[in-house]
């Protein structure tokens, strides 16, 4: 399939950036005043159909482009297919879950376990239009976006997996950098904070586009970086600061060793090409 498919790298970074202005630009086609918070309801509601017309405009891009490509054949190139699809759901979410252990600790025992299983079943009940941006259509719009329609382009520019892992993620952390217009025009945010935070954001998405790539290129399904997404969103960033607060810090602590020394042990095991036979990692 991938012989079907070879661009130069040229034609790479043109769509690849398309894809990523197509997504941006998606979210200020109402022509809102920048004073309106992105958290404002009938904000929040209009950029939820704009999300959603990016993906699919992104994915029409991409297929025209590769024409030649069968409608299944395409399907499977962006991460959609249905071989070990139970096990790219659930392996990558397993890898994610064991690396906050820390963080799921915190929340445990900041609420209860009663507490703790209401606040994770009340997601799921009548979800809020915060709900719907962040845990559901954020991470299905931009893991199709910046991981179906761009890691693919990466391999057929020939690029190894490897530079792919590294040179889609910077399209998704800068996709990020105009939440600096909302600290600013709508927060009140002094600029200079305003660039700090987005710099901070720049980091961390980052990172998450390193590891959701490298979920996509070695399943070969999308599936796992949306619900890796979804999850990272609910939990937010680890409150490394906050640790010492709880009576239980110790256990907190080494919470947070276990996860990440399970993480490391786990992530090549658990996304081995004899459980997937991904078309990108060869």
């Amino acid at each position: 399939m991938l012989e079907q498919t070879r661009i130069s790298s040229l034609e790479a970074s043109f769509l690849c950036s398309s894809h990523a202005l197509i997504f941006v630009l998606s979210l200020y086609i109402w022509c809102e005043p920048l004073s309106r918070s992105r958290d404002d309801i009938q904000i929040v509601k209009k950029r939820l159909i704009s999300a959603n017309l990016a993906w699919i405009v992104s994915l029409f891009l991409n297929y025209f482009y590769f024409s030649n490509l069968s409608f299944i054949d395409f399907l499977v190139f962006s991460g959609f297919k249905t071989e070990s699809f139970l096990l790219a759901l659930i392996l990558p979410l397993f890898l994610v879950i064991i690396l906050f252990l820390g963080p799921i600790l915190m929340i445990y025992f900041e609420l209860g376990p009663n507490d703790f299983i209401t606040n994770l079943v009340s997601i799921f009940k009548a979800p809020s239009v915060f709900t719907l941006r962040n845990i559901i259509v954020a991470p299905i719009a931009e893991e199709i976006v910046f991981r179906g329609c761009m890691c693919p382009l990466i391999i057929a520019a020939g690029f190894s997996p490897i530079s792919a892992l590294f040179m889609t993620p910077l399209f998704f952390g800068i996709a990020h950098l105009h939440h600096i217009l909302n600290s600013v025009y709508s927060q009140q945010v002094a600029l200079k904070q305003a660039v700090f935070e987005a710099v901070f954001q720049l980091f961390y998405t980052t990172l998450f586009g390193w590891f959701a790539s490298f979920i996509f290129l070695r399943t070969g399904h999308i599936i796992g970086c949306i619900i890796c997404h979804a999850f990272c969103n609910s939990m937010g960033f680890p409150q490394f600061d906050e640790i010492n607060n709880y009576k239980q810090a110790s256990i907190i602590k080494i919470g947070f060793i276990i996860g990440m020394i399970g993480f490391s042990i786990l992530l090549m095991p658990l996304t081995n090409q004899s459980i997937f036979n991904s078309i990108f990692w060869q």
